[in-house]
């Protein structure tokens, strides 16, 4: 019984009756037909009229939406069922019987077929009976009737439509070249004729081999449209970027087929089909390489280091979306100022990969989920990893954790579990820890031809980022595995005012709302017509006072570059920047990095 009651359940959609109707006859469709390729949909004798009507007067039979060349038309059974559905929901919307009987004579499309476009009818007629079939070609190609390269096509073989030129060739599984776009799996005929020798003709339609073949063949002379999804501003800071390092678009992109090639790319954004089965000698049609080439920049991009950048591109703040944000295409403010040549960051694209790591039997759920409360983040500046709520857990049976390349392994700092006034605090409102000690580090990394070490040692106390690294449950505490440039500064004592920035970073003291190691402008109590705020419309002050600098960070060859500001310095930066600290005193601060300053005021 349970059986039946399931069989008889019925999906219900909501469906706009607009979206439905022909835009020949503007009522909804009756015996619907599609066109390809295009796939438009119609009435049937409304397509039909305008079939007969464009055979008389002009080559080509033109799509009455868009005006596309229509190759082909056939009934649409699927649309027919939901164009019932929408007349019995609204009878109000049915025709006339006398309507719908002029329709059906006029139908002509009772199966599907092939439009002989380029040829016009040599005769006129006021009416195109069914059963005539001069508007009906065989699926004829160079091959039917001719042997070329010891292969000729009988009445059984199966042909396939070109998607660039419209022409047929025989589908053949066992031929030496492709005949579909693995990027797309649309057929396309260049590669294969030509590997037949069947020259151009005005027999048939062929297309140019150009048209379709391997990635390393190919020569690109300039960015693709689609980079950097259609932002022009960050297609001039590519273009710039390339041509101030010496190089041109054809050697940065053959660069990056070559990674492509080796497997050194992350394939999950990349926007075609069959991504893993695609190398340097795959064929693909001209769209599918503008996306390719278009996906090649973006990792281009996101790896640059900020030196590389031009001047003005410095400038730009990170937008939180990345690449996503839509905001860039209908607000030119927005794509000239935002840095969106980045990804929006998650956790599958930060966290490590260890052998014998299994999810915590305390979290619920396999799912990983991601606090993502800031809004500067950017692929630009590093991969920069975030704290995941639910924290793996490594087996027992594993006793060490040594870190890799430039990470560090922290001994998390327990966080306060009761208030200063002694009441236990639910883990909800606990202040999540963002000081730990140093228990293993890694390797260090190797800049241009120089290794360098990691910066801190073994046991040293100190602060880093609050959303990076990713939390691991190892021997009984809470760590967290970072990359060194997310250790804000070493903390040697339990007042953040002690903190010794590290690399690029700066500190602020706030008077009012704290911003690091600078000392911060009190902020504005009331509004200019007298208000008083709350605390949460306070607009943030971005004015402070310099209390420390960190060494500076290491440049292409791995030697330390001085910051531009130093302590005592009264600086303008970016609003929401940095990470927020209080002292022991009460007092808030901020710690920064020194590329979020943006003047030296005095």
């Amino acid at each position: 019984m349970p059986m039946n009651e399931s069989a008889k359940k019925v999906l219900k959609i909501s469906l706009d009756s607009d979206h439905a109707k022909c835009s020949i006859c503007l009522n909804i469709w009756h015996d619907v037909v599609t066109v390809a390729p295009c796939l438009h949909n119609f009435c049937n004798g409304c397509f039909s009229e305008w079939l007969r009507r464009s055979q008389e007067k002009q080559s080509s039979v033109l799509c009455p939406h868009c005006r596309a060349v229509v190759q082909f038309v056939g009934r649409n059974h699927f649309l027919h069922n939901i164009e019932e559905e929408i007349l019995q929901s609204d009878s109000s919307l049915r025709r006339s019987d006398e309507e719908l009987a002029v329709l059906n004579s006029s139908a002509l499309i009772k199966s599907p077929f092939v439009i002989n476009n380029g040829k016009k009818t040599r005769r006129k007629r006021s009416r195109l009976q069914p059963e005539e079939d001069s508007n009906v070609v065989d699926l004829a190609c160079a091959q039917c009737g001719t042997e070329y390269a010891g292969f000729q096509c009988n009445q059984n073989t199966v042909h396939l439509q070109c998607h660039a030129c419209g022409g047929m060739m025989p589908s053949r599984t066992n031929a030496r070249v492709p005949q579909h776009c693995i990027g797309c799996d649309r057929a396309f005929c260049g590669a294969y004729w030509h590997s037949q020798q069947v020259t151009r003709s005005d027999s048939y339609h062929t297309c140019a081999l150009e048209t379709f073949k391997p990635i390393s063949e190919r020569v690109v002379t300039r960015i693709p449209y689609l980079a950097h999804e259609r932002n022009r501003h960050e297609q001039d800071i590519t273009e710039r970027c390339i041509r101030q390092m010496g190089k041109t678009l054809q050697n940065v992109v053959s660069e990056w087929i070559t990674k492509l090639n080796n497997r050194e790319i992350d394939r999950t954004r990349m926007p075609l089909n069959h991504t893993d089965m695609i190398t340097a000698e795959t064929h693909i049609c001209n769209d599918c390489f503008d996306k390719l080439v278009s996906f090649l920049l973006y990792w281009f991009r996101i790896s640059l280091p900020k030196y590389l950048l031009p001047g003005d591109a410095l400038q730009r703040e990170d937008c939180w979306y990345g690449y996503t944000c839509r905001t860039q295409h209908h607000n030119e403010d927005h794509a000239r100022l935002g840095e969106m040549a980045a990804a929006q960051l998650n956790s599958t694209s930060v966290l490590p990969s260890f052998e014998g790591l299994r999810s915590s039997s305390k979290s619920k759920g396999s799912s990983v989920v991601v606090s993502l409360p800031f809004r500067n983040l950017s692929l630009r500046s590093a991969p920069r990893g975030l704290v995941v709520k639910s924290a793996t857990t490594v087996a027992p049976k594993y006793t060490s954790l040594k870190p890799l390349g430039d990470r560090v392994l922290l001994k998390i700092k327990a966080a306060e579990e009761k208030s200063i006034g002694g009441i236990l605090l639910p883990s909800s409102a606990q202040t999540k820890p963002q000081a730990g000690e140093v228990v293993a580090v890694g390797e260090g990394r190797t800049i241009g031809e120089k290794k360098v070490d990691i910066g801190v040692k073994t046991g040293t106390p100190v602060v880093y980022s609050k959303y990076s690294g990713t939390e691991i449950e190892f021997d009984g505490s809470n760590h967290l595995i970072l990359k060194e440039d997310d250790i804000v500064g070493i903390l040697e004592t339990d007042d953040i005012k002690d903190l010794k920035p590290l690399n690029d970073r700066v500190l602020i003291k706030a008077k009012d709302r704290g911003h690091g190691n600078l000392k911060i402008e009190e902020a504005e109590e009331t509004t200019a017509g007298g208000l008083l705020l709350t605390q949460a419309s306070k607009e943030k002050p971005s004015i402070g006072k310099v209390i420390a600098v960190g060494p500076g960070p290491l440049d292409e060859e791995g030697n330390r570059t001085a910051l531009p500001v130093s302590a005592g310095n009264t600086v303008l930066y970016s609003k929401y920047a940095g990470n927020d600290f209080k002292g022991t005193d009460g007092s808030e601060y901020i710690a920064l990095r020194s590329s979020d300053v943006m003047a030296v005021l005095s």
